[in-house]
């Protein structure tokens, strides 16, 4: 066991420490890591606790798994590319067959812009539809054209998503929605 020198600790206050033969069990280092109770000089008498700890493990490496396939298998999988998009509000996510030439050259563009890899006819599209944003009496959809491009030249893939269009659409009181409709 240790003990913990009361001189450390600020006047009127209470001090807590488990009995324990090896001061890693708290994550202690020293004397002044010890959980303290203080009394404040307030007109009511209150406290606070504080606990001080920190914990490291380390493992093993995990082995590979042994049908061969890696992580660049998993994600070259084109479910996976819908998936992300999904996100875990709700996104309502369709695949674009076969996009107009006028959204992939605003693809490439938007690409070029952003700094990311330009498409290849390989490559996926999506019309993705958010949850959309309600205020009282309407609701503001979002619908987003993404291209996603899956990248494995390096030690983890990347997914590069790129917005080539954006699109709002109001729903609920048609008072609101011509209002929207005629201010955007």
């Amino acid at each position: 066991p240790f003990n913990v020198n009361p001189s450390l600790a600020p006047k009127n206050t209470h001090i807590f420490h488990k009995s324990c033969h090896d001061r890693s069990c708290l994550g202690m280092t020293n004397d002044a890591d010890v959980a303290v109770l203080s009394d404040k000089d307030t007109k009511e008498s209150t406290t606070s606790l504080q606990f001080v700890g920190s914990f490291t493990h380390k493992s093993e490496p995990a082995p590979l798994p042994g049908n061969g396939k890696d992580i660049n298998d998993f994600f070259s999988q084109k479910e996976k590319s819908r998936v992300l998009l999904e996100g875990s509000g709700g996104n309502l996510v369709a695949p674009i067959e076969n996009p107009t030439s006028v959204i992939r050259q605003r693809w490439e563009k938007e690409a070029k812009f952003m700094g990311s890899a330009p498409p290849s006819s390989d490559d996926n599209m999506y019309m993705v539809t958010t949850t959309g944003v309600k205020f009282p009496g309407i609701k503001m959809n979002s619908i987003a054209t993404i291209g996603t491009k899956l990248i494995l030249s390096g030690d983890y893939p990347e997914y590069q998503a790129t917005m080539a269009m954006d699109e709002t659409k109001p729903e609920g009181l048609r008072p609101l929605v011509w209002i929207v409709n005629k201010l955007t």
